[in-house]
């Protein structure tokens, strides 16, 4: 395990948190609760979409990092989508078309996954699941 002091995150989400990392990478550093399974599995599907040769970040080994699991991405430069659309609404379409297009670019590529179908993933995932209350 690694003991680091990442400073403030680059950003937040509901799963994990970016932090800048060494040698051009930045680190995405999972919640406790976000099992290595599903990190794991979000491995592979990048390794398997970036070798297909689509434009996405190189990813790396999982690592641990201050007691939290975690991968290491490659960095990509740029502005934030987000950040372009606050400063630039009038772009939203344009860029809603771009992503849209990498999306259908993505799906049309045949990629050779050694992954398990999403419907046998999500049956294990409700099998696992705690049960609602009655209420």
């Amino acid at each position: 395990m690694i003991t680091a002091n990442l400073g403030k995150p680059l950003a937040i989400g509901r799963t994990a948190e970016l932090y800048p990392w060494e040698s051009g990478q930045v680190l995405k550093l999972f919640h406790n609760w976000f099992e290595l399974e599903n990190i794991r599995f979000e491995q592979r599907m990048a390794q398997s979409i970036h070798a297909s040769g689509l434009p996405v970040p190189m990813v790396g080994e999982t690592i641990q990092v201050n007691g939290r699991n975690g991968l290491a991405y490659e960095c990509v430069v740029g502005q934030n989508l987000w950040e372009v659309l606050q400063k630039q609404p009038c772009r939203l379409f344009a860029l809603a078309r771009k992503t849209a297009q990498l999306h259908a670019e993505m799906h049309a590529n045949m990629l050779q996954l050694d992954l398990p179908p999403q419907d046998r993933r999500l049956e294990n995932k409700l099998h696992g699941a705690d049960p609602l209350p009655e209420s």
